[in-house]
C-alpha cells in the first residue's frame, strides 16, 4: 500500500522519484511488519522496532520526493543495506 502510494506521488508531480532500492526496502519492511503483527501483539518489541525502522525509511522517501536526497553517500548506503531482510538485525539504527 505505501509502496503504491509513493509511486503514484512520483508520477503525478514533477518531484524527483524515490529510488528503486529505497522502495524495495520500504516494501520489504512493510511485509515483515505485517507478518510480525499477524504473529504477535502490536506492542511486541519486534513489531515496534520494525515500525520505527519503516518510519525512518518512509521519511527518507519523502525527502527524496522533495529533492532532499539524503540517501547518497557511503554511510547512508550502508544503512539502507542493513535493513534488508537477509541482514535483519534488531537495534540497528539509521
Amino acid at each position: 500500500m505505501a509502496f503504491n502510494a509513493l509511486k503514484e506521488m512520483g508520477r503525478r508531480t514533477n518531484r524527483p522519484k524515490v529510488s528503486g532500492e529505497l522502495m524495495d526496502i520500504i516494501e520489504n519492511l512493510r511485509s515483515e511488519l505485517m507478518n510480525a503483527a499477524g504473529n504477535s501483539s502490536f506492542s511486541s518489541e519486534t513489531v515496534l522496532e520494525l515500525s520505527q525502522r519503516l518510519d525512518k525509511y518512509i521519511v527518507l522517501a519523502q525527502n527524496q520526493m522533495l529533492g532532499k536526497d539524503f540517501t547518497a553517500g557511503a554511510a547512508s548506503a550502508s544503512c539502507m543495506k542493513e535493513c534488508t531482510s537477509s541482514e535483519y538485525r534488531f537495534g540497528s539504527t539509521l
